[in-house]
């Protein structure tokens, strides 16, 4: 858990964590969104931005982990990015997005989350696609800020 600076992204990480292998368990689709730890973290509001964060970081890596999908693909002499063959359309669109939204957010200097990115917040979609597009950002954003600023 290197680069967790506070109390609550270290919660926020190993909650992440935690919620990611009952989910994987029980055989649940794989969402941060739908716990209520995540949505109401059990931190002061002040931290509840940090917590979520390191939730969704700790949710994201375990899943990946467990479901045994690489986050970075090696491919001849560079790396390749590529979203898992099972994404949707609209997965793979938001997939996409959320790594030009790392880019974007480390050319900016700017802490890396998905809720930096208003296209993640409020995408420009029929409300009917938002979970889908949301994941994949969110999939997308975490496989580049893993790369761009290393292990977190």
């Amino acid at each position: 858990m290197r680069g967790l600076q506070s109390d609550a992204e270290h919660q926020g990480y190993r909650d992440g964590a935690d919620h990611a292998r009952k989910d994987f368990s029980m055989q649940r689709r794989p969402d941060p969104d739908d716990h209520q730890e995540f949505r109401n973290p059990p931190v002061p509001p002040g931290l509840a931005d940090e917590y979520r964060e390191a939730f969704m970081r700790g949710y994201e890596v375990t899943i990946s982990q467990l479901s045994g999908e690489p986050s970075w693909q090696n491919g001849g002499g560079g790396g390749q990015w590529a979203p898992p063959q099972q994404f949707t359309e609209m997965q793979r669109r938001g997939f996409h997005d959320g790594i030009e939204g790392a880019h974007h957010d480390f050319d900016n200097h700017r802490r890396p989350s998905v809720f930096n990115r208003d296209e993640y917040r409020a995408p420009r979609l029929p409300n009917e696609f938002w979970h889908d597009y949301r994941e994949g950002f969110r999939r997308g954003y975490e496989m580049a800020a893993t790369q761009l600023w290393g292990e977190r």
